[in-house]
């Protein structure tokens, strides 16, 4: 948990991991174009002021990429 990170990203439904936005975009082309977007896609949620992108991966997957 990055306290200045920028999105807050939720794995498998639970975990929950706040991250830069930038970072994830500029190493990961995916991430890139998943936050290109105007509206990040999300549950409309937001975790101290950072929107929540759900991820479907397991945590242990969300642990490995992070």
């Amino acid at each position: 948990w990055l306290t200045d990170g920028t999105i807050v990203l939720s794995c498998d439904g639970a975990a929950r991991f706040r991250v830069h936005a930038g970072l994830l975009a500029r190493h990961s082309e995916i991430f890139r174009n998943l936050l290109s977007d105007a509206t990040v896609p999300s549950s409309n949620a937001f975790v101290e002021g950072c929107p929540v992108v759900d991820l479907t991966d397991s945590l242990e997957d969300c642990r490995n990429m992070l």
